[in-house]
């Protein structure tokens, strides 16, 4: 639709029936909730159980790896029960070929955005 301009028309964006919440943007980026990239595999940062203690926590060196990996652009992070454990954590690293993770909603994960991220954001014409 970006590319495909008529004045005679105009184009609503219906909000997603489940609400992404950001939450509050670092230094280095931000984190949105409930999504993940579904491609754009680099590699595996970390993997276990009873690694973190929360989400929160795990956020930290997941978003640390990121920033740290020139190829990284997002980070998913998963957290949930898992294997036996009730505080299973794993941190995929991604490249910026992550696709269209707002369409890709899973509960059990927090999507790091690296502040050098290329994104694409929708601006109306008059």
């Amino acid at each position: 639709y970006m590319n495909n301009g008529h004045g005679s028309y105009s184009l609503f964006i219906k909000e997603s029936a489940t609400t992404t919440t950001a939450t509050p943007t670092t230094a280095n980026g931000e984190w949105l909730e409930d999504v993940k990239c579904p491609f754009g595999n680099l590699r595996t940062e970390f993997e276990g159980g009873d690694l973190y203690s929360s989400r929160e926590e795990a956020k930290t060196p997941c978003e640390a790896a990121c920033v740290a990996e020139p190829n990284c652009a997002y980070a998913d992070l998963f957290f949930g029960s898992w294997n036996g454990s009730p505080t299973w954590s794993t941190c995929y690293l991604k490249t910026s070929d992550c696709g269209d993770y707002m369409n890709n909603g899973h509960g059990s994960y927090s999507l790091f955005i690296k502040e050098s991220a290329t994104t694409t954001t929708a601006t109306p014409t008059t």
